[in-house]
């Protein structure tokens, strides 16, 4: 779509410028015998030995294989399923991609469990609340504890609480609330209310309860109550879901992306004192700050002005080059400040630089036509 758009913008420019499921199974039980989720890997022998022995752990590291599959899917870089993500997180991928889909889910890695460990959550953006998985980070790599998918879903209560509800047919409905254990090595049901035919008659709607989290009338309570009782639990038991205040995929860069990420000035505070390269164009617009930030070490940075100067027959751009500042080596964490001005629909910067493996990488600077972030596209 971009490139449609954009040779459509260049020939425009290039004229001015001569001018002048629906399924009838059970969801599966998130407690019991087969929805219990445990976390593998061994967890500290208590809070306190487990707090001493993660208090050095690099959990951006640790977290990075999810986060950046899960950003790739939604930015509809892969060309197969990936199996490994939450399945929720597949199903967004499938039907939407790139910074709408990035801008409705996000993560927060936070002590979910109140053991002193962190734990890694994917959750929707919007009202709706929904965590797509939760992960212990207590082994060598996050371990899946639960998920959820468009008839499976959770939300956090606070405390280590989530409230469940699930679907598996017109006829089939399940709701309850769940709590980490204290080490987060398991989902532990506190309450399960599900629905089921009755076998006599399968028009009638048969009520049940259990603390087990396991779907089955065998082994759970048959509530004599009404329809509208039985749904009025769903109020009770969800309210006082809190907000998550995930953090977007759209501001999230992959590890294996590329080495310089840039970023507006103003969505960021930067630390007085701290030393950042610096350049100003004459005459840019204060609001046009961008920090460039090395991800990873560089050599021959080089910021750029691009003209347009023509356009290939596949609609790709052809531009012209000027070298407005030049560093000989970034070392990741290394910042330059630029003002810049940004006037048209077209990328006007751009930047280059070599990595340590001696590959040379050039981009285009582009401002967003969704939400306004900077993104860099590779130049030919």
């Amino acid at each position: 779509m971009r490139n449609k758009i954009l040779a459509m913008l260049l020939a425009l420019g290039l004229i001015l410028l001569s001018l002048a499921g629906c399924g009838a199974e059970k969801a599966p039980a998130p407690g019991g015998d087969e929805g219990a989720a445990e976390a593998a890997g061994t967890a500290g022998e208590g809070a306190g030995a487990a707090e001493a022995a993660e208090t050095d752990r690099d959990y951006a590291a640790l977290c990075a294989p999810v986060l950046d599959a899960c950003f790739h899917a939604l930015n509809g870089d892969l060309e197969e399923p990936d199996e490994t993500l939450p399945m929720g997180i597949t199903e967004i991928a499938m039907w939407q991609s790139g910074p709408e889909a990035l801008a409705s889910v996000g993560y927060r890695v936070e002590d979910w469990s109140g053991d002193g460990v962190p734990e890694l959550i994917l959750a929707s953006t919007g009202e709706d609340r929904t965590i797509y998985a939760l992960y212990a980070l207590t082994g060598d790599a996050p371990s899946l504890l639960f998920e959820s998918w468009s008839r499976n879903a959770y939300r956090w209560l606070g405390e280590g609480r989530f409230f469940y509800y699930g679907s598996g047919g017109a006829a089939y409905s399940a709701f309850g609330t769940y709590a980490l254990s204290e080490s987060a090595e398991a989902l532990n049901c506190e309450d399960f209310y599900f629905t089921d035919v009755a076998a006599d008659d399968p028009e009638k709607i048969l009520y049940y309860h259990n603390q087990s989290g396991v779907w089955d009338p065998a082994e759970a309570e048959l509530l004599e109550i009404g329809d509208d009782a039985f749904w009025a639990l769903i109020e009770t038991m969800d309210t006082g879901a809190e907000e998550l205040y995930p953090l977007a995929f759209s501001a999230y860069w992959p590890t294996d992306g590329p080495a310089i990420r840039p970023i507006w000035a103003n969505e960021v505070g930067l630390v007085e004192g701290v030393d950042v390269l610096r350049y100003q164009v004459p005459g840019s617009d204060p609001e046009g700050q961008v920090l460039f930030e090395a991800r990873r070490n560089v050599s021959d940075f080089r910021l750029l002005a691009l003209s347009l100067k023509d356009v290939t027959e596949a609609g790709e751009p052809i531009f012209e080059e000027k070298e407005l500042f030049a560093q000989d080596a970034m070392k990741a964490g290394d910042l330059l400040l630029a003002d810049l001005s940004f006037m048209g629909d077209l990328p006007e910067y751009g930047i280059s630089f070599k990595e340590e493996d001696g590959s040379a990488h050039r981009y285009a600077l582009w401002v967003s036509g969704f939400d306004g972030s900077l993104e860099l596209e590779a130049l030919n």
